[in-house]
């Protein structure tokens, strides 16, 4: 008799051989019915399939770049190649183990053996490609990232050079100057002119005509190299200030005894200086200067200033999170640059002598524009022989992209000419309270002045709404309700703003008086627990999604396209790799904007908005329309590590950008 463990192995060896023979006798019967087993048929077929892809990756030649999209399809031809060998090898064995011609249940049960004998070998070979193929995935998804990039910025600067060709061909003097010369010489082209004087004369006038259509297009090509795509937006982004609010700047003396004075109109009429003005996060630097830099008042001040003297300005809105050119010196110095010369164009030659001698010689682009060539083009326009004077507006020099002691340099340099004056806007941080706060006359502090707005603002957009008003009707506390927020505002606009659309929406249900109150002092009165406050409001089956968006804009080198997030949204993961390729219709492209846009702002609740020019057109706004923070507070709130942790834990799947780009790049082209 066998002792216990001796039965029990003799029993595990009796069920594996008999496990072993029920496989073979499976494999042996496929084998009998077909030549090959059904899963070895199934394998064939998917590696002939990845060996043709592969080989239609090899037949693709590389660009010849340099760049980092190169480098990519190098990566991927190497996979291919070595995709392509290792399926090659899995078809020899695969192939050794097909039966063919005629053949008996016994060879074919021979077969079956080698064929479950090959199997660790088969299962290897297929591992590998499996790992391959990932690895072609990830090559793949990068190189389609930076094709929908190049594709995407092409189509946007496409559209802005038409923009800024009509714009610029427009220009009244030019067009009425080139027409009067035109009617001017009609008399000249009559039959009668038919001596040798006329001809002479209609020469003339020729002559001088082309000179000056030829000076027209060297001017405009001048500007249209300083133009940068992104230089409008953020100006365009930033909202207009409420009805009456920011008046308190141009008056003399304070309304309210108790606010700190306002020196800011005398500023603007005496000698050059910087004036700062400073503000918390959120307190409206931005839209204050927004507001100033194009007041009448603000001109007719100057004017006093300049005197005899001709009067320029220009303006420039730094933006952390936008292009490179709207975050550097270089960025600064074009867009001065541009807003001066294309209101006086004939000083280009005199300020810009080397790109005028060059457009004249050639219709190529010359190089880049570099900061030596921007600042010694702005010291030749300050110094020439103009007899005018320039004042400057810099918003948000806290969102300067680089050394803050360089942009603070750079600013001292250029008011050492007594015929320039700035007026820039940041936080409150040190660097600055050294460089510009010294001075109490030249600068203020906007948290402190804007108690009276911010009142204004509350009412006007609380009465807007008729439950409000029908409320405060019947309860004198809506009243106190406005003056509680006012209180707790702390002169933070960003912070009402949102108060007030929270409130509005308790108003939507019909809240009563006592509810507004206990959904005001629930609200945290910092912005950043604020947007906490907002994400937690988002409901669970969004909140993977919530993360994956602000992800993407946090990766994206700008703002992403309306578009982007509506392919992003597709429930096929590899929509990007089997759609096929048709036009949108425009049916399609107004459900994708309409279906895109309330997405949005059910999983981010306001937090990220739509920028850009409406041009109430679904085609053109879902290809142009892009996708940006509320401010740039958010995406400081977004890039904490605090904040990093809880979009990782909130998303329930590994988020990749550069996924979400891919997809989003094929998705352009159905």
């Amino acid at each position: 008799m066998l002792d216990p463990l001796t039965a029990i192995g003799l029993a595990g060896n009796v069920v594996q051989f008999v496990d072993f023979t029920a496989k073979l006798i499976a494999e042996g019967r496929a084998i009998y019915k077909a030549g090959a087993t059904s899963e070895n048929e199934d394998l064939e077929v998917i590696t002939r399939d990845l060996i043709g892809l592969n080989g239609k990756l090899l037949s693709v030649s590389p660009p010849d770049s340099g760049s980092v999209q190169e480098s990519e399809d190098e990566d991927l031809q190497h996979l291919a190649k070595r995709c392509v060998e290792l399926g090659k090898e899995l078809l020899s064995i695969l192939e050794d183990l097909r039966m063919s011609g005629s053949y008996t249940r016994w060879d074919s049960f021979r077969m079956a053996t080698r064929t479950v004998r090959k199997k660790d070998k088969i299962e290897g070979i297929q591992k590998r490609l499996n790992d391959i193929r990932a690895q072609l995935n990830l090559h793949l998804i990068a190189l389609l990232r930076f094709m929908e990039m190049d594709r995407t910025d092409q189509l946007i600067q496409l559209k802005d050079e038409i923009l800024m060709a009509i714009q610029e061909l427009s220009q009244r003097d030019k067009r009425d100057r080139l027409q009067k010369k035109l009617l001017s010489k009609e008399q000249y082209l009559q039959p009668e002119a038919n001596n040798v004087q006329d001809l002479s004369a209609i020469s003339s006038k020729l002559s001088d005509l082309s000179q000056e259509g030829e000076r027209v297009r060297r001017e405009q090509r001048v500007l249209f190299s300083l133009r940068f795509r992104s230089m409008d937006v953020r100006h365009s982004k930033i909202p207009e200030a409420h009805n009456t609010t920011f008046n308190w700047i141009f008056e003399e003396a304070a309304e309210d005894d108790s606010l700190p004075r306002v020196e800011f109109m005398q500023w603007l009429r005496s000698s050059g200086d910087i004036y700062w003005l400073s503000g918390k996060a959120g307190s409206g630097k931005s839209t204050l200067t927004k507001f100033i830099a194009s007041h009448p008042r603000t001109m007719q001040a100057l004017s006093l200033w300049a005197g005899q003297h001709r009067l320029f300005t220009a303006s420039h809105f730094f933006w952390h999170a936008g292009t490179d050119l709207q975050k550097s010196q270089e960025g600064l110095l074009q867009t001065i640059l541009y807003d001066i010369l294309r209101k006086c164009p004939d000083l280009i030659p005199a300020v810009l002598p080397f790109r005028w001698q060059a457009y004249g010689y050639s219709f190529e682009n010359p190089e880049a524009w570099t900061l030596p060539e921007l600042l010694t083009a702005l010291r030749r326009l300050i110094e020439h022989d103009l007899s005018a004077k320039f004042c400057f507006f810099i918003d948000g020099l806290d969102e300067y992209y680089g050394n803050h002691v360089e942009i603070i340099s750079l600013l001292r340099d250029l008011i050492t000419s007594s015929n320039i004056k700035i007026c820039v806007s940041s936080r409150p941080w040190n660097i600055f309270e050294d460089a510009f706060g010294k001075n109490s006359s030249r600068m203020l502090a906007l948290q402190d002045l804007t108690r009276n707005d911010i009142q204004l603002y509350v009412q006007n957009h609380l009465e807007e709404n008729e439950h409000f008003i029908r409320l405060k009707t019947r309860d004198p506390r809506c009243v106190d309700l406005v003056q509680e927020i006012v209180d707790r505002a702390q002169g933070v606009f960003l912070w009402v703003f949102l108060v007030v659309r929270d409130l509005v929406q308790g108003l939507t249900n019909s809240d009563r008086i006592v509810d507004l109150q206990r959904r005001l002092r629930r609200l945290p009165t910092d912005l950043e627990p604020y947007f906490k406050h907002i994400l937690d409001t988002v409901e669970d089956i969004y909140k993977d999604q919530t993360a994956e968006t602000f992800q993407l804009c946090l990766q994206a080198r700008s703002p992403p396209l309306l578009m982007v997030f509506s392919l992003l949204d597709e429930e096929d993961p590899k929509f990007a790799l089997t759609s096929s390729v048709s036009p949108l219709s425009v049916d399609e492209v107004a459900a994708r904007y309409h279906e895109a846009h309330r997405r949005l702002n059910a999983r981010c609740k306001g937090l990220l908005e739509l920028v850009g020019d409406p041009i109430h057109d679904y085609f053109w706004e879902t290809f142009s329309v892009q996708v940006d923070y509320l401010h740039r507070t958010v995406r400081d709130f977004l890039q904490g590590s605090e904040m990093q942790d809880y979009l990782k834990m909130s998303a329930g799947r590994h988020f990749d950008a550069h996924t979400c780009l891919a997809n989003a790049s094929l998705g352009l082209i159905k």
